[in-house]
């Protein structure tokens, strides 16, 4: 273990090594808080599975239904799982990666769940006057979208770039 990781090894009293530590918060706490942020994403992005487009007939949108009743609250974890396996690979320690993974996902909710209505507004609108024309965003989503992911991005850079891990790559 390098001692410039941002983690903190906690001792007990006898100075036996405990457990590491990231922002105060041990690796186990991260693996709990990247599996609630895990299912908070998956409640939180099932309206866009379920959400009936204006351009689908009845009968296509109980076909999708159907089909994304089990693929998606199955799916949407096996990949959520995959992607952090895939990134837990690498020989970095778990907490810094479990910490981006969580941003990472609660980020897109926040960037997505408070304009959603909106889409759906512009969309259904937009359907009325152009049938099955493309969902296109506007200018006002677009920039919240964007703002939203680059600031939890360059915060939680700037989270980990204040740890010791960080400052080993001044």
């Amino acid at each position: 273990m390098h001692h410039d990781l941002p983690l903190v090894l906690v001792a007990d009293a006898s100075g036996t090594v405990a457990e590491l530590k990231l922002f105060s918060v041990p690796a186990s706490g991260w693996w709990l808080i990247a599996v609630a942020a895990s299912l908070l994403f998956v409640v939180g992005m099932r309206p866009l599975a379920f959400k009936k487009d204006p351009s689908e007939t009845q009968e296509q949108f109980e076909q999708r239904k159907r089909r994304n009743t089990w693929l998606f609250p199955v799916g949407a974890p096996l990949a959520l799982a995959a992607i952090l396996a895939t990134n837990l690979l690498r020989p970095e320690a778990a907490p810094p990666i479990l910490f981006l993974y969580s941003v990472a996902l609660v980020a897109v909710l926040a960037a997505v769940l408070p304009v959603l209505p909106r889409i759906y507004r512009q969309h259904e609108d937009r359907q009325r006057h152009e049938p099955g024309a493309k969902a296109k965003a506007d200018t006002f989503t677009m920039v919240w979208i964007t703002a939203v992911l680059c600031t939890a991005v360059v915060g939680a850079v700037l989270a980990l770039m204040a740890t010791p891990f960080g400052m080993r790559h001044r």
